[in-house]
């Protein structure tokens, strides 16, 4: 297995971005004076207003959605049936298209530019 060296990420630490390293082994480190930013405690998520990536996490039947999210979901779902099948479909086709470039595209980096929410089911 070809291992790298350590490569440039951008996190969002606190609402301000922070520049860290990713080693080998895998551990992040904040690089500088972005380390007391990462110190910063994270902005307030107002639960009782609905997003579109928890909407998007409900739908793909994760966890980290709060009702409202779920009576937002439902709201669309009811005016679109097939959205639930539809987002489903759609990571089920970003889970091949990764596969296939991680495989027989030989690429070895993805840069995942994302909501922090984590993924129902993240692209393998």
């Amino acid at each position: 297995m070809h291992r790298m060296g350590p490569v440039a990420m951008w996190s969002l630490c606190g609402g301000v971005r922070a520049k860290q390293v990713r080693q080998a082994a895998g551990e992040m480190i904040p690089v500088g004076d972005d380390a007391a930013a990462c110190a910063r405690p994270a902005p307030k998520v107002d639960t009782t207003v609905s997003h579109s990536a928890r909407i998007w996490n409900y739908w793909l039947g994760g966890t980290d959605n709060y009702p409202a999210d779920r009576e937002a979901g439902d709201k669309v779902a009811a005016m679109l049936p097939s959205i639930v099948a539809q987002a489903r479909a759609d990571r089920a086709f970003l889970g091949r298209a990764v596969r296939y470039l991680a495989g027989e595209a030989g690429i070895g980096q993805f840069l995942d530019i994302a909501s922090a929410c984590r993924a129902a089911s993240p692209p393998r």
